[in-house]
């Protein structure tokens, strides 16, 4: 359509609705803008609903994790001088900082055995197939999922390290795990902490700022 056929167009609207039947369909035209951009907003409100419940359920989840640590390390470069012992954390309690203030777990020579109830805790894995899990976070739960390894038992020894979820060590199966993830002990605790992060940047995001979570490492030791 030319300009002279869109300025008849326009003439004859005019002769037949006149100015109140324009005004008319300008009114409507700016209702049914509302009406979408009001639909578009429910929409978002309803994907943040729904991405809060999902991320309220992991941190749940993650809040009832508890990772135990038995250790038998050389600190000493002639092996004359071992730290051993075992330590209890929760999830939220996992960082680089506070694994780096014990000199065994700085030492990246050793060897992470993971028990199979830890690794294949299939409430968290599922997460990562959720679609209203934020991406940031669903990567980097990907991280500490397991890759696979040797099956072994409980056998302690030096350089050794067993995480397990509970502190019955010898009554799990274990895996040298094959991801980067369980390499060593800094490792362990960057991956674990970058899900945190991960959680927290999300939710600071949407502003929720108060959350109740536990962050206190429990060092056995002190109690026997």
């Amino acid at each position: 359509m030319n300009c002279v056929e869109s300025m008849a167009l326009l003439k004859n609207i005019w002769e037949k609705i006149g100015w109140e039947g324009i005004t008319a369909l300008g009114t409507m035209g700016l209702v049914l803008t509302g009406i979408k951009i009001s639909k578009r907003i429910s929409f978002k409100r309803e994907l943040m609903s729904k991405q809060l419940e999902t991320v309220f359920n992991l941190v749940g989840l993650l809040q009832e994790i508890k990772i135990y640590i038995q250790y038998n390390i050389n600190i000493t470069k002639n092996g004359s001088d071992t730290d051993n012992g075992d330590i209890y954390y929760r999830f939220f309690d996992i960082s680089q900082t506070k694994i780096s203030e014990h000199v065994a777990f700085r030492k990246t020579n050793v060897t992470l055995h993971i028990s199979e109830d830890f690794l294949y805790n299939n409430e968290v894995m599922k997460f990562i197939q959720n679609p209203f899990l934020p991406k940031s976070i669903a990567e980097s739960l990907i991280n500490i999922s397991p890759r696979g390894g040797n099956q072994i038992k409980h056998t302690p020894g030096v350089n050794q390290i067993f995480i397990s979820d509970d502190r019955k060590y010898d009554a799990h199966t274990y895996r040298s795990e094959r991801s980067v993830c369980y390499s060593n002990m800094l490792t362990f605790a960057s991956s674990f902490e970058d899900v945190k992060k991960n959680i927290y940047a999300w939710l600071s995001y949407v502003d929720v700022k108060d959350l109740n979570i536990i962050d206190k490492p429990i060092n056995f030791q002190n109690y026997q």
